[in-house]
This record gives C-alpha cells, structure tokens and sequence, in this order.
C-alpha cells in the first residue's frame, strides 16, 4: 500500500524535478486548484483532471506507474487505471 504524501510536499518534489508546470497547466485548462488537483478528492471533474496530469506525467517522464506512485502517494494501480481511463476518453 502506498503511503498518502502531503500535496505541499508533493509541490516540492514536482518543482524540483521541473514537472510542476504541468500541474499548472492542467489545474488552469479544468479551472481547479492545484491542491485539488494533488489532494484526495473524487469529485468527477477533479478525478478526470488528476487522470489527464497522470498520463502528461507519464508521457514527459517516461517512468513507469510505481515510480509516479510514489512520487504522488497513490497507489500504481490506481494510476495505471487513471491513465487507461485517460486515453480512453481522448479517443
């Protein structure tokens, strides 16, 4: 089970590794927050922007589910799952 990370010290990590503009890009195209979109919530709108972040991450980084897991504090399925939802609803 992956532990649930503080979306402040999730921030810090994304900055650090120059990704936090893409949190910034998607938050602002589905008018959210960005501690919306790194939190908990399960509000549809929110989830399908967290999917979208996901899948950018995983695009630009080239890592695999367990990696952005553990960066994010969600568990690699539930990525895996977000991104699959992602690309299905792109089609």
């Amino acid at each position: 089970m992956t532990q649930h990370r503080d979306p402040s010290d999730i921030e810090e990590d994304l900055k650090a590794r120059g990704l936090w503009d893409l949190v910034e890009e998607v938050a602002k195209s589905r008018y959210l927050l960005t501690d919306e979109l790194l939190g908990r919530g399960r509000l549809a709108a929110i989830c399908l922007a967290r999917f979208e972040l996901w899948s950018k991450l995983r695009e630009r980084t080239g890592w695999g589910t367990p990696q952005l897991g553990l960066m994010l504090g969600v568990d690699h399925s539930t990525i895996l799952a977000g991104v699959k939802r992602h690309a299905k609803l792109q089609k």
